[in-house]
């Protein structure tokens, strides 16, 4: 991914333009240009591979978006499982389904807070 201004651009798009870059060489010298700094994601920087979240309760912003941040890091997210390495709430008093099925399987819960200062920050 890549920032212009503070606004990140998405994954898919900096994927096709790095994939691709060959057809798009103006585009990538002008962006350059205009201050747009390019980072190459490696696998040592995708700090949640291996990890699997489960998300419930209102999040700081759209599920689909944080879903993106954990897939950028190289996390899954999906339902409560077995494989379910952390539940992630806004309330962890909760006695909704998944909260149930997170304590019957022992997954661990953290809040939202926890995820961006802990797994997503950096």
């Amino acid at each position: 991914m890549f920032t212009v201004d503070n606004v990140e651009v998405g994954l898919k798009i900096s994927e096709n333009l790095v994939n691709n870059i060959q057809n798009y060489k103006d585009l990538y010298l002008y962006l350059k240009s205009i201050g747009l700094e390019f980072e190459e994601v490696t696998e040592d920087m995708k700090s949640l591979k291996g990890m699997k979240f489960a998300l419930t309760g209102e999040g700081p912003m759209k599920r689909s978006e944080i879903q993106k941040l954990i897939e950028a890091k190289g996390g899954d997210v999906g339902s409560v499982g077995k494989a379910t390495t952390f539940l992630v709430t806004n309330d962890p008093e909760s006695n909704s389904g998944k909260m149930n099925q997170a304590r019957k399987l022992g997954v661990n819960v953290i809040n939202y807070e926890a995820l961006f200062n802990s797994y997503l920050k950096g």
